[in-house]
């Protein structure tokens, strides 16, 4: 079982000119530690509207936009629940910005325990968390 399938879906074209997301084919198999060589990397081109969809352990990273053009995407990260994401969407989004939205967004953005034991902000459930700070 996978612990975390990413979705990329290109809005705009990918090209190696444009920074299409760089992956090493088959890196999902190699043994703990071995890090890939600049020439494994392999740009992910495909056009608008396309989809990539890629276990979490693949070599993966963003490249360099060298042309005129965007490369808009979204990104989708399915995780199992007792895991978090590889981005802290906590501390990225800021304190403020968290309190302003709706429950259900929160809990999106990782503003929910995992579980009884997980996901816990200064050993609090992490609306209470946000209560209390903004109360303190």
């Amino acid at each position: 079982m996978e612990a975390e399938t990413n979705v990329i879906w290109a809005l705009d074209d990918f090209t190696a000119s444009n920074g299409a997301t760089l992956i090493v084919p088959g890196s999902h198999r190699w043994a703990a530690g071995r890090r890939p060589q600049p020439q494994e990397l392999v740009p992910a081109v495909m056009p608008a509207g396309s989809a990539l969809v890629y276990s979490g352990r693949l070599w993966h990273a963003a490249g360099r936009n060298s042309a005129e053009t965007t490369r808009r995407a979204l990104i989708c990260e399915h995780v199992l629940p007792w895991l978090r994401p590889a981005d802290n969407h906590i501390l990225a989004t800021g304190v403020d910005v968290l309190r302003s939205l709706a429950p259900g967004l929160r809990r999106l953005a990782g503003v929910a325990p995992a579980t009884d034991y997980l996901g816990f902000v200064a050993g609090q459930d992490p609306e209470q968390w946000l209560r209390q700070i903004a109360s303190g």
